[in-house]
């Protein structure tokens, strides 16, 4: 919408009425297509941030693992479902 936009002159004065609110639905439009955009963007930037954090986790006992922290494969099956229950959103 970043054009300049002109009405037509009415006969009594000021701007052609339908000109006017035809521009004012055109630009309704515009802000319904943009909140709505914003909203898959807002939820699409949630999802990675979860996504994200379940990975910096992942890495965190993987890092504890390689630094050579006694953890038996119970210990770490039991991590992993920590992280996946708090990524899946059913922590208790």
């Amino acid at each position: 919408m970043g054009e300049e936009r002109s009405f037509k002159k009415s006969a009594l004065g000021g701007f052609n009425r339908k000109d006017v609110i035809a521009y004012i639905e055109e630009l309704m439009n515009l802000i319904e297509m943009l909140r709505a955009e914003n909203k898959r963007k807002d939820a699409r930037i949630e999802d990675l941030e979860r996504k994200l954090a379940v990975y910096e986790e992942a890495c965190s006992v993987s890092s504890d693992i390689s630094a050579g922290e006694e953890l038996s494969s119970a210990d770490v099956l039991a991590e992993i479902d920590e992280i996946l229950i708090r990524y899946l959103g059913r922590e208790e």
